[in-house]
C-alpha cells in the first residue's frame, strides 16, 4: 500500500490548560508548514475566542517567536495592540524571562509572579483580555499551568 502525502492535512492546536481543564485553544492549518510557520493569523481556523480572533483585523502579527528584547520577551504571541502597557489586549502570549517591563501593579499591569517562568499567559472569556490597570470592560487576563501543542494528520 502507498500513502499519497499530497493529500495528508495537517491541523495544529495550540492549547491552554488550569487545573487540567482546558481553558483556551488555537487550531490552526498546519499544511505545507515547517515547525515555525504554522503559528499565523492566516492559518487560524478556529478558537476558544471565536468569532473575533479569526478575523480580527487590529491583530498583530501572530508569531511563536513574538517579541523579545531587554525589557521583555513574551513567545506564542496573539496580540491586538501595544498601548503603553496599561492598555493592552491580548488573547494569549508566554512571558519567558523573569522581568517584563509593564508588571508593575502601580503603573500598569495588575502584578503577576514572574520568580518562576515561562508564564502562559491567556483570555479567560470569548474575547481579547488585559493585564492593564485600567482595562475597562475587558477581562483580566489569567495565566495557565500547562501550554501544549498538538498535531493532527489526516489521510
Amino acid at each position: 500500500m502507498t500513502i499519497d502525502l499530497s493529500c495528508v492535512c495537517l491541523q495544529v492546536r495550540y492549547s491552554l490548560v488550569r487545573n487540567e481543564v482546558e481553558v483556551g485553544y488555537i487550531v490552526f492549518n498546519g499544511t505545507d508548514t515547517d515547525m515555525m510557520s504554522w503559528f499565523s493569523h492566516s492559518r487560524i481556523l478556529h478558537s476558544t475566542w471565536s468569532p473575533g480572533l479569526d478575523t480580527e483585523p487590529n491583530l498583530q502579527p501572530v508569531s511563536i517567536t513574538g517579541s523579545c528584547g531587554s525589557s521583555s520577551c513574551r513567545r506564542f504571541l496573539v496580540h491586538e495592540s501595544y498601548n503603553f502597557c496599561r492598555f493592552e489586549f491580548f488573547y494569549t502570549f508566554v512571558i519567558d524571562m523573569a522581568f517584563d517591563i509593564c508588571n508593575t501593579k502601580t503603573v500598569n499591569w495588575e502584578l503577576f509572579d514572574l520568580s518562576s517562568f515561562p508564564v502562559f499567559l491567556y483570555a479567560p472569556g470569548s474575547g481579547r483580555a488585559s493585564m492593564g490597570i485600567d482595562r475597562g470592560a475587558y477581562d483580566l487576563g489569567q495565566e495557565a499551568d500547562v501550554s501544549s501543542v498538538w498535531v493532527k494528520f489526516a489521510l
